[in-house]
């Protein structure tokens, strides 16, 4: 046993440098895996209560389907991986067969070097992607996130791959144990099995060609090869595209919310309430409009003389409570069940007198009627407080009635978390008589002069609502682009596959191109050769992540996708991978070469 645990040690730091392109791929399965698995909980307390629930569920689904792109693809690298390491080793286990070696001694001495090579990788790679992690975070000054980073859910699952590698390195180490003459074994038209087969059956084809078709059909891989170039280029175009177009969605809607407006009236404490609102609260808030006061009447019959146009609308934030209800059971009528929990948080309400500041943005439900107790919430809102909005009623500080949902509305304002309720009702329970900003749709350049010395005059404060959200984006892109970061390192370490698979193509061919280039063939005829084996490898994986990277962007991880050319932006990423693969291609052709 200690002295195949010897020899196992001793190969793999004889075989480490020579075959470093496998060994890397192994490491960057468990750098992907360990990053993709920290990044759901690191988008998760980035994202949660900062952004509105749409934007925060498509991160998350976005970072769990990176997650299972991640694991699929380290499970099939890890069996090519040992497949080719097995290719290499077939004339050593021949040798060790022919001298009389035991078979039990060839067992224990191969499955310790796949061990040797299946836990190095993982224990590097585990400790790589933490490194990376935490570089990120500190370069965006979120280093307080680095404790989201989850040592024991990586570890299981980067293990469970570990694991999977001793299965296919034993398997695979009976299959070849069982083999009567491992040199010339044809089973499953393994890349063991002479290049110059088959010549009967492609006379007609020119001779690149029939190289490259050979040495597709006789690698045994076609089936993982195909999910292996789908796999990853599908992972490329979600790694790239996604977090691009949801951050570029959520600043377009942010944008179109209030790209209608121009310009913010209010009291000073309302203008910085308007900037600095950050959402909802689960604690007690300190309301600070203690007087119930309302825009000035001669104020607001100046704009109307001045022919502006403009909405007037009532911002607070008041404690807003769940109040469940018992229905008949659906499973058995006589019994009955409670909807909701009861639960309450302190949310920015938003009164209005015109509906048109919210119409457009209704995704569910019918609009509210002014008349009864009737109001709209956000989608966050929503999710948050109410298990079912058409059954339930809300109650909302400083209002003697409860209000029922009739509406649920995409909002951005507030992180997302508001209410919009008639200002009529709040007339009603003495909140307000004329609401507490308006914000100014459009009005003449001759007019604004006269507004900013007549805001003065009444004490408000003039504020240009595309400066206000300029700001609020720039520190929205701060956030955005530390999450494209991550998922940057993801998609250059995608790119790095295909290199590496064109390497790895390459090596698999090593005799074949070795005996060519001896009896006289062009490097540039040995390119062209490996080129056909490479596309017939390549495209029909790359065509269906096309396909499919283009639908779950703009079907299930973005409800709405703004990115212009989406489609064009895929297929020259899918083109980009494919030169990739080329250039590993010319890699390997010129190392087998540079060797002769």
């Amino acid at each position: 046993m200690i002295g195949q645990v010897k020899y196992s040690w001793i190969n793999f730091r004889r075989s480490f440098t020579t075959s470093l392109t496998q060994y890397a791929n192994l490491i960057l399965s468990y750098i992907l895996v360990g990053i993709s698995i920290n990044s759901i909980s690191i988008t998760k307390a980035i994202f949660e209560g900062n952004v509105s629930y749409r934007i925060q569920q498509s991160y998350l689904i976005f970072s769990i389907v990176s997650t299972i792109l991640s694991l699929f693809l380290a499970i099939i690298v890890t069996r090519k991986t040992v497949r080719q390491i097995f290719n290499h080793q077939i004339k050593d286990i021949a040798l060790m067969k022919n001298v009389g070696s035991k078979t039990k001694w060839i067992y224990s001495y191969i499955l310790f070097y796949h061990i040797l090579v299946g836990v190095i990788s993982f224990v590097i790679g585990l400790f790589l992607s933490a490194i990376i992690l935490l570089i990120i975070l500190y370069i965006f000054k979120m280093g307080s996130y680095g404790n989201q980073i989850k040592f024991l859910p990586a570890f299981l699952i980067c293990g469970s791959i570990v694991l999977l590698h001793y299965l296919v390195t034993h398997n695979e180490i009976l299959r070849i144990l069982n083999e009567n003459n491992l040199e010339i074994s044809s089973k499953g038209l393994r890349n063991y099995k002479s290049i110059f087969e088959f010549d009967e059956l492609f006379k007609k084809i020119k001779p690149a060609r029939k190289f490259g078709l050979k040495a597709f059909l006789r690698s045994g891989e076609i089936r993982s090869t195909f999910f292996f170039i789908f796999l990853i280029s599908t992972a490329s175009v979600i790694f790239l595209f996604s977090t691009i177009n949801i951050g570029n969605t959520f600043v377009y809607s942010y944008t179109e919310q209030f790209g209608k407006y121009k310009y913010l009236i209010s009291k000073e404490n309302v203008a910085n309430f308007f900037e600095n609102n950050i959402g909802y609260s689960e604690h007690n808030y300190n309301d600070f409009f203690t007087e119930k006061s309302s825009l000035n009447s001669d104020f607001i019959n100046n704009l109307k003389e001045n022919n502006v146009v403009y909405d007037i609308i009532f911002l607070n934030k008041r404690k807003v409570s769940e109040i469940n209800v018992t229905i008949p059971d659906t499973v058995n009528l006589e019994q009955y069940k409670t909807v909701g929990k009861e639960r309450s948080l302190n949310i920015t309400i938003i009164g209005y007198i015109n509906e048109t500041i919210f119409l457009d943005r209704l995704i569910e439900g019918v609009k509210p009627n002014k008349e009864k107790n009737e109001i709209v919430i956000s989608q966050s809102v929503n999710k948050m407080l109410l298990d079912d909005y058409t059954l339930e009623f809300l109650r909302i500080g400083g209002l003697k009635e409860k209000y029922r949902v009739t509406g649920i509305v995409n909002e951005n304002f507030a992180n997302g978390y508001t209410i919009y309720i008639p200002m009529r009702k709040l007339r009603e329970n003495l909140l307000t008589s004329n609401g507490n900003c308006i914000l100014i749709k459009s009005v003449k350049s001759d007019i604004i002069s006269k507004i900013y010395t007549s805001a003065e005059e009444s004490n408000y404060r003039v504020s240009n609502i595309t400066e206000i959200v300029e700001k609020k984006i720039k520190g929205l892109w701060n956030v955005i682009n530390l999450v494209n970061s991550i998922y940057g390192i993801l998609f250059i370490i995608t790119l790095t596959r295909f290199l590496a698979f064109g390497i790895l193509l390459v090596s698999e061919n090593s005799d074949d191109i070795k005996l060519m280039y001896k009896i006289g063939t062009k490097k540039r005829v040995l390119r062209n050769c490996m080129l056909n084996d490479m596309s017939l490898n390549t495209i029909p994986g790359l065509v269906l992540s096309f396909l499919l990277g283009l639908v779950i962007i703009k079907y299930f991880i973005v409800e709405i996708t703004i990115t212009k050319l989406l489609g064009m932006k895929i297929s020259l990423l899918c083109f980009l991978n494919y030169l990739i693969t080329y250039l590993g291609i010319i890699i390997g052709v010129n190392e087998i070469i540079k060797k002769q």
